[in-house]
Formats: structure tokens, sequence, C-alpha cells
């Protein structure tokens, strides 16, 4: 796992600067559950603000009917290399699927 988190922060360190702006972006989906769930006991520390609850059907009606939800959460933080090594070992596991954007750079990193 060492390997791969210093791969990714050598990746993202060479696009961003230390302490560039950064937007952690992370989704909540429910579906056939009729209600949103509470999982802001998750990455606490990163403070997520819920940015969108989408109804999914409204976008892809065949797909999906009205309990079908998806919560589009989004984090400001600053670019520090190892900083976010707990999160892109998550993501790393498949435990996590948040992605990293740069407005500034105009880039985005999804993590693997």
């Amino acid at each position: 796992m060492e390997t791969i988190l210093n791969r990714q922060n050598q990746i993202i360190s060479d696009e961003l600067k230390e302490n560039d702006d950064i937007y952690l972006v992370r989704d909540e989906y429910f579906i056939n559950t009729g209600e949103i769930e509470n999982e802001d006991e998750f990455y606490t520390e990163f403070n997520f603000q819920k940015l969108s609850i989408l109804n999914l059907s409204e976008y892809y009606p065949i797909d999906y009917d009205d309990k079908d939800k998806l919560n589009v959460l989004v984090s400001k933080q600053k670019w520090k290399k190892n900083k976010y090594n707990l999160l892109l070992e998550d993501i790393a596991n498949d435990v996590s699927q948040i992605f990293i954007v740069s407005i500034k750079k105009k880039n985005y990193f999804c993590t693997l």
C-alpha cells in the first residue's frame, strides 16, 4: 500500500502545489430506501457539505423510481502531500469513491 500511496501523492503533487485549493467530492446514494440516510460520520475531519440531493428518476426514469436519491457532498481543502493518505487508501481499497478537484488548475483526480 505504501507504494500506491507514494505514487498517488506524487501524481497529484506533480500537478498541484502545496496549499493549492482543492475540493474533495463524494457521493451517497440510496436506492429503494425512500429516505436519505445520515452518513456524516464518514470523514468528519473534512467537514463535507451537502451540495445537492438528486432524484435519480428525474434523469433516468427507466432505471430509477422516486425513492432513489443521490447526494453530492463537497469539502474545500488545501493540498498537502500525504495529508490524505487514509482517504487515498480507502479509495484504493474500494471503501470510498471520492475524487479531488482543482478548479484553479482545471484538473480532477480519481485515484485507484
